[in-house]
């Protein structure tokens, strides 16, 4: 009964903010509130700071839609200085969602927030593996916020989803750049320092309405999904419920690092030579397994995962040893594979009982491949030993 009081104040009050943000009563010229209303001369202020006497003489809207976040491509012209400059022609911008409830969704658990201040704060550090950000910012109270990027498509970068084709070779790419990541903050004094900020189940005012989401995803994708999942997963679905405090108690145990927190295909992109992670909206301080195991079981084809899970760990704990950490060995590493392949599944069920997050054929892959995958990995066994 407590959790459900304190959750409907949570929800309540970030209903109000997403009204009264959807009034204009937050009103932040610094901020456009849709991508009609990125101008010239707003565009021109936020170019200047990268280069004095820019001017952007025009801009046109190229695509537009709208999911979790609205995502948009703008075409854009310069004066002789901006033409001098390093700008792209064309640039990609993140703004809030249309809909309201993923307005308030995103409100409520600091989605925008969380990314605007990594885009400012850690992406520098990183800049080879995130996309360029020329501008990053959010409102205090509500959804509000405004990101503006490098157009990756005008780059030659291909995108995937959970249902196009990831390779073995794919694989390895990501795990190197998720080594190299984790690997820069593997149990860095910085965590407890300027990187404090960064989310952990400790500090999560969420966990009661985080409980009560679990019991209400697991009921709708049931019903709905049900016969995808194994019989096994289904009918442990209130135990792993009941179960998953414990998790996140073990999975806070060190080692901790940086970690991505989202880490499925879908939120990346590729060439030839590299690949990079998009959608940083859910970072946070973890265990670097959880990103691995997050990619293997949701992005990996179930036959990819089970022929190269050992040997793509294997290659994670190289990356970390090449960078002096050795603090993981590859048991512990599997130990927590079996026990991350958890935090997959939650995210599949929730995803797939909001409805729309995600398209039906993602979501159906996501939960086909992780209720396996728990199976696969016995993953049952190791929660009853937690």
């Amino acid at each position: 009964m407590l959790d459900t009081i304190i959750s409907s104040f949570r929800i309540t009050r970030e209903i109000t903010q997403v009204i009264f943000d959807n009034l204009n009563r937050w009103h932040d010229d610094t901020i456009p509130p849709s991508v009609a209303a990125i101008t010239p001369a707003w565009l021109t202020d936020v170019l200047q700071a990268h280069v004095e006497g820019v001017q952007v003489k025009s801009v046109e809207p190229l695509s537009e839609v709208s999911g979790t976040t609205t995502h948009a491509r703008i075409a854009l012209t310069y004066n002789e200085v901006g033409e001098k400059s390093d700008f792209p022609s064309s640039m990609f911008l993140k703004l809030p969602p249309r809909e309201f409830a993923t307005k308030v969704f995103v409100s409520l658990f600091n989605l925008a927030r969380n990314e605007t201040r990594f885009y400012n704060e850690i992406s520098p550090e990183i800049q080879s593996l995130v996309p360029k950000a020329y501008y990053a910012k959010s409102k205090v109270r509500g959804p509000g916020f405004i990101l503006l990027f490098e157009d990756l498509n005008a780059g030659g970068y291909h995108f995937k989803d959970v249902t196009s084709r990831c390779t073995p070779d794919d694989a390895e790419m990501v795990i190197r750049v998720l080594g190299k990541i984790h690997g820069k903050y593997w149990e860095s004094p910085r965590l407890t320092g300027d990187l404090a900020w960064l989310p952990t189940y400790r500090k999560d005012k969420n966990v009661r309405l985080n409980r009560l989401m679990r019991k209400w995803a697991l009921k709708r994708t049931l019903a709905k999904f049900g016969d995808i999942i194994p019989d096994p997963v289904k009918e442990s679905g209130n135990y792993i419920n009941q179960k998953y405090d414990d998790l996140e108690e073990y999975w806070a145990q060190p080692p901790q690092t940086f970690i991505h927190g989202d880490s499925h295909v879908g939120n990346m992109y590729f060439s030839d030579h590299d690949m990079g992670f998009l959608d940083w909206q859910v970072v946070r301080q973890g265990q670097g397994m959880r990103d691995v195991s997050y990619f293997m079981v949701a992005s990996l084809p179930t036959e990819v995962r089970r022929a190269h899970e050992r040997d793509l760990i294997r290659l994670y704990l190289d990356c970390l040893a090449g960078m002096g950490i050795s603090d993981l060995n590859f048991e512990q590493a599997w130990e927590q594979h079996r026990l991350h392949a958890f935090y997959t599944w939650i995210a599949q069920i929730v995803t797939a009982a909001a409805g729309t997050l995600q398209s039906e054929p993602i979501v159906r892959a996501g939960l086909k491949r992780t209720g396996t995958a728990i199976v696969d990995l016995d993953s049952l066994g190791a929660l009853r030993d937690l």
